[in-house]
């Protein structure tokens, strides 16, 4: 009897905590500004909120996808000047995108290679749920 509310016990436990890490990631918000597109006006960590043509959320198993591209990328250097996506993950942080493949989250810049920046791009474009 002891062995079965033990198991029990961690089960759930176990189960709680899955469910609470797919939840927060299911709250993640995005600002868009398609990759490859030129602006007349420089798109900025400042003003990408406003400029954005697409704003919405990416499912959980999208946001994973991109911040494993992230962790995978070589350091590099990330243009503020031509941002093209903010990303605001609860318990990760606010990653910004350039429209070169740069990445700057939790002080570290990455640059993405040209494979990843498309299937990154391909990622917004075909999963943003729009509010």
């Amino acid at each position: 009897m002891k062995i079965r509310i033990y198991l029990f016990l961690v089960f759930s436990l176990f189960g709680s905590g899955c469910i609470a890490q797919s939840e927060y990631m299911n709250y993640s918000k995005i600002y868009y500004v398609p990759i490859g597109v030129e602006t007349y006006i420089p798109v900025t960590t400042s003003n990408i909120e406003e400029l954005a043509v697409k704003i919405g959320r990416l499912e959980d198993k999208y946001v994973r996808q991109f911040v494993r591209l992230l962790e995978e990328a070589k350091a590099g250097s990330f243009d503020s000047e031509y941002v093209r996506a903010k990303l605001i993950v609860p318990k990760v942080g606010i990653i910004y995108l350039d429209n070169k493949g740069g990445a700057m989250y939790s002080q570290d810049q990455k640059t993405l290679d040209l494979e990843s920046l498309a299937e990154i791009k391909e990622l917004f474009e075909s999963n943003l749920v729009e509010n």
